[in-house]
């Protein structure tokens, strides 16, 4: 649903909930920009939203369900959004100005990451500040996707009735965050 609210964000083209080993699990499909696909550019703002986005399905599942009741659906949207926090931080210098890893901007690790056959290009200190950096973006997006799906709470009860119906939505059109 969040993709259907952030202007910042490619335009869902589908959202549908399906049944797996007996519990319901969900994919959203998304347009993606010909021309930001083409160059291979994106913005932070971008970025961003991609992590709140992401997060959504967990925080719709708290909102709804309640932090106790959460369940295991998004895993592979964590996943996710762990690999690209860390390259977000590590390797293309999005880091908040507060944060000691702020100034210059710097990259931390290669494309391919760092680890046992990779160089390390960074101390145990500063791998440390890169991952309080990561926590921080994550802890954003999702105290976002909480803030705007709370904010739309009657959407995101009409989107989870009407799933629960037809188990797929299709919708081109955004919703104003207004």
């Amino acid at each position: 649903m969040l993709g259907f609210l952030l202007d910042e964000y490619e335009t869902p083209a589908r959202v549908s909930i399906v049944q797996r080993a007996g519990a319901p699990s969900g994919i959203t499909v998304f347009v993606p920009d010909a021309e930001r696909v083409e160059s291979g550019l994106y913005s932070y703002k971008y970025l961003a939203a991609q992590l709140t986005v992401s997060l959504g399905g967990r925080a719709a599942e708290a909102l709804l369900l309640g932090e106790d009741d959460v369940s295991t659906a998004s895993a592979d949207d964590l996943q996710r959004v762990r690999s690209l926090a860390r390259r977000m931080v590590a390797q293309w210098g999005f880091v908040d100005e507060r944060s000691p890893l702020a100034g210059a901007p710097v990259a931390w690790e290669s494309s391919e990451g760092s680890g046992l056959v990779r160089p390390k290009c960074a101390s145990k200190a500063t791998e440390a500040l890169i991952d309080a950096e990561v926590a921080r973006q994550v802890d954003d997006a999702y105290d976002r996707a909480v803030s705007i799906l709370r904010a739309h709470r009657e959407a995101l009860d009409a989107t989870v009735e009407a799933l629960v119906e037809r188990e797929t939505l299709r919708r081109s059109r955004r919703v104003p965050l207004g």
